[in-house]
Parts: structure tokens; C-alpha cells; sequence
């Protein structure tokens, strides 16, 4: 018969809830199965992955550490560095709609795998959800903040070294009765040192977006500030794309930075005052 100390301590240990291999095809010559592993338990929720390779030794590859209630874990198998190898994606439920994804590359040197690790992880804090684009050779994560859907964009460098190409950041600084504004988010594109060098307002579904000026006459700034007035305007039916937005808090005015396409002097950055912008809603 157990004792109560025993008992009490087994009580309290996960269990494994299931265990289910998964064979899987890393190339013509190669073969491996993966298994997941879900503890069940008053101290954990979490689970641990490991694959049996093709030598016949068995890698453990990490873990997770929660997940929604009800969930399980999944897998898929693809090539995530384009070497012609497959490679094992494990999705974790995280939320309603969010799921955690772990990544681990072939290492045909070793004959083992490798969790892969970008520069930076983005606006999601982690590979969530991931899709290729095989033909520009880019890793999408996705994952929903409240009402928003963020997007994050990973490439590798000519070293092999994955870095986050583009994200999302949502716009703060919405000036609702003006049209100019009112985007949804800014698409922020990094080189592979992690330095931002460009970035463009895009909408809710992720379309660039493109402002159509109404007024008879725009004028732009070099600056956001009324005192730096430039010689520059924009006249009505042009379009241009948004690269920036400030919200200036001594005046509580909205500034945005402009991108207008010139046939002969080739884009043009300058500022426009929101306020001077025609209103999307008639002012009582």
C-alpha cells in the first residue's frame, strides 16, 4: 500500500496526458519521428518535445510550458531555411486564436536538429503561427493583440543567420476627423543588423495605404512645425504614401510625414499638418 507522502507526491507530478509519434520525412535518405509529449497535473499544463533520428538516437528538443485547456499541440514539416531539407514546426495553442510555435532546423553536418532563433522577435515576442513564402524566402508569424492582427516578416542574411526583415506597429496616433490618419498600422522594414530603415503606413488588411488628397491646395512643411513652411504644395487628386506620424503633445496637434512620387525630381519627403487636411467629419 502507497503511503500518504507517496501518494501526495505522485498527485503532484504531470503526467504524460498523450504521447503521439509522428513519422516524418527529412529527405529521400532520411527519416525521423517526432513526438509530443503533454503533461497533465496540479504542477504543470506544459509538455516536452523529442525526435527519434535517423541514426536511431533520440534529441530532446525543448518544451512548452502552457497551453489552453482542451488543446493540443500540432506539427508540420517543411523546409523553413531553404536547403532542401525538412524541417519540424510545432504549434502550441496559446490563446483563443494565438498559437506559440517552436521551429527546430536539420543539421545534416550533425545529423541532429537546431531550435532556430531570429535577431529579434518581432511584434508578436515569439514565432507564432508560422506560413512561408517560399518565393521570396520569408517566414510569416502572425498573432492577434485584442481587435488587431500583428504581422512579422523574417529573411535570412548571406550568412545563413535569420533576422526580422518587417513588423507592425500599431498607430497611436490616430486624428480620427482627418482621413490622412487614419491607418491602422505602420509596416516597419529592418536591415539584417536589426537598424530600421524605412517604414509605411498600411491598413487593417495589410494593403499599403495610399492617401488621396482633397483639398484644392496641400501645403507641405520641412518640418512639424508651422514655422517651417516649404514652398511646396500638393493640389487635389494626389496621391501619396505615409512614412511617418507624429503627435506634437505642446500643441496636441497631428503631423504626418509624406511620400510623393515626382516624374522629374523623384520622391518627396515633407510634412503635412493634419488639421489642414480636409475633415472626414463635417466640423459643428
Amino acid at each position: 500500500m502507497k503511503s500518504l507522502s507517496t501518494a501526495l507526491l505522485l498527485s503532484i507530478l504531470p503526467v504524460a496526458a498523450f504521447a503521439t509519434p509522428m513519422p516524418f520525412v527529412i529527405d529521400k535518405d532520411h527519416k525521423g519521428q517526432l513526438t509530443i509529449e503533454q503533461f497533465e497535473g496540479s504542477n504543470s499544463d506544459g509538455g516536452r518535445f523529442e525526435v527519434l533520428l535517423p541514426s536511431g538516437k533520440t534529441q530532446e528538443l525543448g518544451g512548452f510550458e502552457f497551453i489552453d485547456d482542451g488543446k493540443n499541440p500540432g506539427a508540420s514539416f517543411t523546409d523553413f531555411n531553404f536547403d532542401g531539407y525538412n524541417d519540424i514546426a510545432i504549434d502550441v495553442p496559446v490563446g483563443m486564436v494565438n498559437f506559440e510555435t517552436f521551429i527546430y532546423l536539420w543539421q545534416p553536418e550533425t545529423g541532429q536538429f537546431k531550435a532556430l532563433k531570429p535577431n529579434n522577435p518581432g511584434a508578436c515576442g515569439q514565432f507564432s503561427d508560422v506560413t512561408l513564402d517560399e518565393k521570396n524566402k520569408t517566414i510569416i508569424s502572425s498573432c492577434r493583440g485584442g481587435p488587431v492582427w500583428y504581422s512579422d516578416k523574417f529573411k535570412y542574411d548571406d550568412q545563413g543567420k535569420l533576422y526580422l526583415a518587417s513588423d507592425m506597429e500599431l498607430n497611436m496616433g490616430v486624428a480620427p476627423d482627418h482621413d490622412i490618419s487614419t491607418f491602422a498600422f505602420f509596416e516597419r522594414y529592418y536591415d539584417p543588423q536589426g537598424k530600421k530603415i524605412s517604414q509605411q503606413a498600411i491598413g487593417i488588411e495589410g494593403e499599403p495605404y495610399v492617401y488621396t488628397v482633397k483639398n484644392e491646395k496641400l501645403r507641405l512643411y520641412n518640418a512639424p512645425n508651422k514655422d517651417q513652411k516649404s514652398a511646396m504644395y500638393l493640389v487635389k487628386g494626389d496621391q501619396v504614401a505615409i512614412v511617418d506620424l507624429t503627435v506634437l503633445e505642446n500643441t496636441n496637434s497631428t503631423w504626418v510625414k509624406i511620400k510623393y512620387a515626382n516624374k522629374k525630381r523623384g520622391d518627396i519627403y515633407k510634412w503635412v499638418a493634419a488639421d489642414e487636411t480636409e475633415r472626414s467629419v463635417p466640423q459643428e
